[in-house]
């Protein structure tokens, strides 16, 4: 074999061979920790035994086979295979060295036959250095160089091939050319220093996160439509909440949450406040009461004020907290219950104030964000309960102060009058008269029978509305209900059991029959204490009642099994005096149990196990989360490059001569003719290539041919029938394709797309 061949058709595919083998062997991902001299020694071994295999003939190359299937043979037979297992084990990288190295030499050979592959492969190299960039994922010095002299290599070959100028030799004559300048590239890569600590590439990923955004932003609010998310699904939420027979499971991501301290109580988010029920319903009746959440948060803070302003902290803490809207849509704002502000994150947040809650002028989705500053209450402390049954003389020195610090929020002067207008708006719109059987009102009476003021009520019946049963499949209420007093009838004396909707329902019915005001709230109770963020899921949605206390405002409750703890976290109160009243907390510790107190060393504990669990996640795991998002980027990049690459071919087209047209349709018949097998060699002429291939294929003639030649060489100008004739011709070869390379046909088809142009 002379030595040209040996250059082109050898060492070639062997060079290409050891890049692919080096990839494989730096990048730490086939359990090669440690690349060793060794190891680079029996990788030129193997790329020497086959590259002279490779100058063999075809049945050399099988008499190699045999020989090497009879030495393994005998070396089993002599040794034995218990001792070769062994020998194996205790040599397993230098194995895994040789199975890499051939592997990557035969895949070398379709990379040679099929560019277009070779090109992915590259476009993978490159695309994976660039994921495990984002996803800091570390790679050995060696790896990222040999993986990236593969995308230079392949980038010059294209280069070479489509750079129009004379060249003598083939294309991987020239490469080999090359090849000790490529070689020296390679040197200064491999010598160049790399840094203890990698690049943050900040700002590649702050650009790749605002890109994620606003994809997901448009994509979610395109696939919402614009409609309200929220139904009976969760947990009862909808506009006209009515009692069903149950709701379903659902866990979707609505919205996160991030506070910038640790949360000491868990955060529950107002959405929708009810003030009518009709027995087998909610509605809102009510819409009036302008700036009414923050009238609400200023009585509070002056009741606090007012009963113990030194120790404010102990009843109230000030926090702030971000939300997020993510995956679904809705025309609410969702806020704890004491407000102080609200602004929008980035965007103003144009709502407006309506019987309490907070909606939004036009629905928003996924990206809206919005900041929240309100009190955190300590409604487990012993200290809040003093203040709900505290009675003190007016300060008028004091309402001034804290009317003064919210009349710029809400717009107007706070006058006593404008708080006696807001308390009797409570009374007439949420202290509907509720009619009770006489068993209603034995029941309640026997529950409430200790309770000496209103608060205690309250407790007494909270906590027999906790001894129920809770339930997502409670059954249809029956058709005998019509009104709240006999749903009373049927949950207190008949079911008792259901989901937070029925348990809040009756809570207010009860509370409105002692002549207390309460309504019923729907939103969504977020597991926080002890965090700075949470994820809000869609089963996260709850129904709770409010009950106004004079003085005070309003207060939650939580009567539904299994939400009190949450609903109850608290803080500790600073060590002094208080009155010997019992708290809500102890009430509950009593029915259900003392609950855990965790010291600030088991807290910080817990935190760090749960962050240990999160850096244990596998890589795999984190490839298909990175992927899920990544992947579609990536091919919807490749279809615009594809997209525009024909366009500006198809532009290029359609300025061509006629005679450059004729090259072009020319050009992709004989690339066909080399699909057939039929390829021109180097020295033969078209005229021969013409007459072996009318012998070869069968054909009556290679028109296509004629005509190039009578333009060359002949001087005939180029005519559109020539032209359409050229095109005819091709049909006829991919008939041909299709009945003698049939599995191969649509691969054919994809690659003359792409390179239709060139």
């Amino acid at each position: 074999m002379d030595w040209r061949h040996f250059r082109e058709n050898v060492l070639y595919r062997v060079l290409h061979a050891a890049i692919l083998a080096c990839i494989g062997l730096f990048i730490p991902f086939l359990g090669i920790s440690v690349v060793t001299w060794k190891d680079l020694l029996v990788l030129f071994v193997v790329l020497a035994l086959f590259a002279g295999a490779n100058l063999l003939p075809a049945r050399g190359k099988g008499l190699c086979l045999l020989f090497s299937v009879l030495c393994l043979g005998v070396l089993t037979a002599v040794t034995g295979l218990q001792e070769l297992r062994v020998f194996l084990q205790d040599n397993l990288q230098l194995v895994q060295t040789a199975v890499v190295t051939a592997a990557a030499f035969f895949v070398q050979i379709p990379l040679e036959r099929f560019k277009f592959l070779k090109y992915c492969l590259a476009f993978v190299c490159a695309d994976g250095m660039l994921y495990c960039l984002l996803a800091q994922i570390s790679l050995t010095h060696m790896g990222v160089v040999f993986a990236l002299f593969y995308v230079v290599v392949v980038y010059v070959e294209w280069l070479q091939e489509h750079w129009k100028k004379k060249r003598s030799g083939s294309l991987k004559g020239q490469m080999l050319w090359l090849s000790p300048f490529l070689g020296v590239y390679l040197l200064l890569m491999a010598i160049m220093p790399a840094p203890e600590k990698p690049y943050d590439w900040q700002w590649a990923k702050d650009i790749y996160a605002q890109v994620k955004e606003v994809f997901l932003e448009v994509s979610q609010n395109i696939m919402r439509g614009g409609h309200e998310d929220f139904d009976m699904a969760l947990s009862g939420f909808s506009d006209d909440v009515e009692l069903g027979s149950g709701v379903r499971e659902n866990d979707r991501t609505v919205m996160r949450i991030q506070s910038q301290n640790t949360l000491a109580t868990n955060v529950y988010l107002i959405g929708k406040i009810y003030d009518t029920f009709d027995g087998r319903q909610w509605q809102q009746e009510y819409h009036g009461g302008e700036k009414e959440r923050l009238l609400d948060t200023m009585e509070t803070l002056y009741a606090v004020r007012r009963l113990d302003d030194s120790y404010q902290r102990d009843y109230l803490k000030e926090t702030i907290i971000k939300i997020k809207y993510e995956y679904f849509n809705t025309g609410y704002v969702f806020a704890p219950l004491k407000v102080k502000s609200i602004t929008g994150s980035g965007s103003a947040l144009n709502y407006s104030f309506e019987g309490g809650e907070l909606l939004l002028k036009k629905r928003k989705g996924y990206g809206t964000k919005y900041d929240v500053v309100y009190y955190q209450l300590n409604l487990g402390e012993e200290s809040f309960v003093q203040l709900l049954e505290a009675r003190k003389e007016p300060d008028e020195a004091l309402w001034e102060a804290i009317a003064k610090e919210y009349e710029g929020r809400i717009g107007q002067k706070i006058t006593p009058e404008t708080v006696d207008a807001h308390r009797q708006m409570i009374y007439e719109n949420y202290l509907d008269e509720v009619l009770l059987s006489e068993e209603v009102e034995r029941y309640l009476s026997e529950i409430t029978k200790d309770a000496e003021t209103d608060l205690e009520r309250l407790q007494a019946i909270e906590r027999e509305l906790n001894s129920y049963t809770y339930t997502r499949t409670p059954g249809e209420l029956p058709g005998k209900v019509t009104n709240a007093g006999e749903f009373l009838d049927y949950f207190l004396l008949e079911s008792r059991q259901g989901y937070c909707t029925y348990f809040a329902t009756a809570f207010v019915l009860l509370a409105r029959a002692e002549g207390i005001p309460a309504r019923y709230a729907q939103g969504f109770c977020v597991p926080m204490e002890g965090s700075r963020e949470a994820a809000v899921l869609s089963n996260m949605a709850h129904a709770w009642p409010e009950v106004y206390i004079d003085d005070v405002g309003w207060i939650p409750f939580e009567p539904t099994p299994g939400y009190e703890r949450l609903r109850y976290t608290s803080w500790r109160a600073s060590q002094r005096d208080v009155l010997p009243s019992q708290s809500v907390g102890e009430a509950w510790d009593e029915e259900v149990g003392e609950t855990p107190v965790h010291t600030e060393e088991e807290r910080e504990a817990e935190e760090g196990s749960a962050d240990r669990e999160s850096e244990d996640e596998s890589s795999v795991e984190r490839l298909w989360r990175v992927s899920a998002f990544y992947m579609p980027i990536i091919l919807a990049v490749l279809a615009l490059v594809l997209v525009l690459g024909n366009l500006l071919g198809l532009y290029r087209y359609r300025r061509m001569s006629p005679t450059e047209r004729l090259k072009l349709e020319v050009r992709r018949n004989l690339r066909m003719l080399s699909w057939l097998g039929l390829k021109k060699e180097e020295q033969e002429t078209l005229q021969e290539l013409r007459e072996r291939g009318m012998l070869m294929l069968g054909l009556k003639t290679l028109c296509f041919i004629e005509i190039y030649e009578d333009v060359v060489y002949g001087g005939k100008r180029v005519r559109e029938e020539m032209l359409e004739e050229v095109r005819k011709e091709r049909q006829q070869f991919w008939r041909l394709i299709r009945k003698e390379k049939k599995w191969k046909y649509a691969f054919y088809r994809i690659r003359m797309f792409l390179v239709r142009y060139w």
